[in-house]
């Protein structure tokens, strides 16, 4: 009976050490006028969101941090190209591919047809799946 019990605990472990993360987030970087477009990421593992919220605080390492479940943590630089994520004794680690574009937003030039800009910074990542 002591062996099942420890095979199940296993399995539990290896589980959460396996665990399919997805997170996706965007920052809507506006001129001063506009106001704040959004920012915004969110975090699931294995298909329950843990992670998400505004983007908005900065840790003292100078990266993002997004409000989490209890026991939870999830950060990524300013760049948006990197993620921590972690809960437990669990640590994971990942580069993530920034998509950029521009739109115009706010107030045009009629004279030469020059608008301001707003640039959209977004990442979506599947890992450990």
């Amino acid at each position: 009976m002591v062996s099942l019990i420890r095979l199940i605990a296993l399995a539990v472990s290896v589980g959460k050490a396996l665990a399919c993360v997805e997170a996706f987030g965007y920052i809507d970087d506006c001129p001063f006028d506009v106001g704040d477009c959004g920012k915004y990421a969110q975090l699931t593992d294995n298909g329950g969101i843990v992670c998400g919220g505004p983007i908005g605080a900065i840790d003292q390492d100078g990266h993002y941090t997004i409000h989490c479940n209890p026991g939870y943590v999830w950060a990524f630089t300013q760049d948006l190209a990197h993620s921590w994520y972690g809960y437990g004794s669990a640590a994971f680690q990942w580069d993530q591919h920034v998509d950029s574009a521009s739109r115009d937003c706010g107030a045009c030039n009629g004279k030469t047809g020059k608008c301001q800009q707003c640039r959209t910074r977004q990442f979506d990542v599947r890992e450990y799946c």
